[in-house]
């Protein structure tokens, strides 16, 4: 199934705003998102699956959003603010006015993401002094928030929560992914039974910069594990699916490697990447973020674009009847004869039945 993944900040909502719309009975302006809405529709003519990130950046005249404790500017994106009524129905009309534009039958989104790597809340979801309990609370209604407002007209849309390769706590304010997950369903439970939610996973390799993720570099099979790549996917799915079944369903949006090690690396870790998560029957996408390297990360040393690189093509032919001829040859580079000698569950006929048609 092909992928089309959108990010969308509330400035983008908010900075052209033309369009009423009405919310317990208060009238709101958004903009219309027509570009957006032309992506979709594309999208959706060609049978292509649609996946927005909402998140909430900072922009005057509405940093009322933004929680109190969290109300500083500086940070990427921030935790939203539920704890004032009017903030709050602004935030569920925001989120309603998307799910009334995405939810038509020739306009919607399949997949609803809110906000990114939320167990980083000093970085991608800035918590600033909030508890843990105040941080995780709000993700939590937030969520049901986005939940309502994504299903309001399209009944099968998932709603996801997010975050990154960390599976463990570690230094500084940064939680582990196992650790937001549980306490999100802890907290959602409170607020309100029955809920489904998903998981929209960044898998990327640990640490960032090293691209031989077969090798399995500090990381181990267990849930005590610092970070969960695509080597361990299987520790984080067998957690999800035995402590809280199978219809949570896991897409990995945001995946990638660094060429910086060389070309054949990116690419041979791209190939084993894709056919991991294609034979994990709890993942449902595999996402590729960048097309071209970016400059602000080129002087880190992250080239994680993929444009005239040796991983383009693989990224071109890995879902095709011609996979074999573009992925085979980086075998030898993984140290493998096989795919199914490196990949867990592993069989030609399911990476076929996953051809793009």
């Amino acid at each position: 199934m092909k992928q089309y993944f959108l990010y969308l900040t509330v400035s983008m909502l908010v900075n052209n705003r033309t369009v009423p719309y009405q919310y317990n009975g208060k009238t709101y302006y958004f903009d219309s998102m027509d570009y957006y809405k032309q992506i979709v529709q594309e999208c959706n003519r060609k049978k292509v699956v649609v996946t927005m990130q909402v998140m909430l950046d900072w922009n005057e005249g509405n940093t009322d959003l933004i929680n109190m404790q969290a109300r500083k500017p500086g940070a990427l994106y921030y935790s939203w603010n539920i704890y004032s009524n009017a903030s709050r129905e602004k935030m569920e009309a925001m989120f309603c006015y998307l799910g009334m534009i995405f939810g038509q039958k020739n306009c919607y989104v399949s997949n609803w993401v809110l906000g990114n790597e939320v167990n980083h809340p000093d970085g991608w979801n800035y918590a600033g002094s909030m508890s843990d309990n105040a941080y995780f609370q709000t993700y939590a209604y937030t969520f049901r928030a986005l939940y309502y407002a994504g299903k309001r007209q399209q009944a099968n849309a998932r709603i996801f929560i997010c975050t990154d390769a960390y599976w463990s706590p570690s230094k500084g304010r940064r939680y582990g992914a196992k650790q937001v997950i549980d306490n999100f369903a802890v907290h959602l439970n409170k607020i309100q039974k029955g809920l489904d939610w998903n998981l929209a996973y960044h898998a990327y390799s640990f640490p960032l910069t090293y691209t031989r993720v077969w090798e399995g570099y500090g990381i181990t099979n267990t849930l005590n594990t610092p970070a969960v790549t695509m080597k361990n996917l299987h520790v984080l799915t067998d957690y999800i699916k035995n402590t809280y079944g199978p219809s949570v369903r896991i897409i990995l949006s945001e995946q990638g490697y660094s060429s910086v090690q060389g070309q054949n690396l990116q690419a041979a870790a791209l190939a084993y990447s894709y056919y991991i998560a294609a034979c994990n029957p709890m993942i449902d996408a595999f996402i590729i973020r960048s097309y071209k390297d970016d400059p602000v990360e080129a002087a880190q040393g992250y080239l994680f674009g993929i444009y005239k690189k040796e991983a383009f093509d693989v990224f071109k032919y890995m879902d095709t009847s011609r996979s074999s001829q573009y992925t085979d040859r980086y075998l030898g580079v993984i140290g493998a004869n096989s795919w199914s000698q490196i990949v867990p569950g592993y069989k030609v006929q399911r990476i076929r039945r996953m051809y793009r048609r």
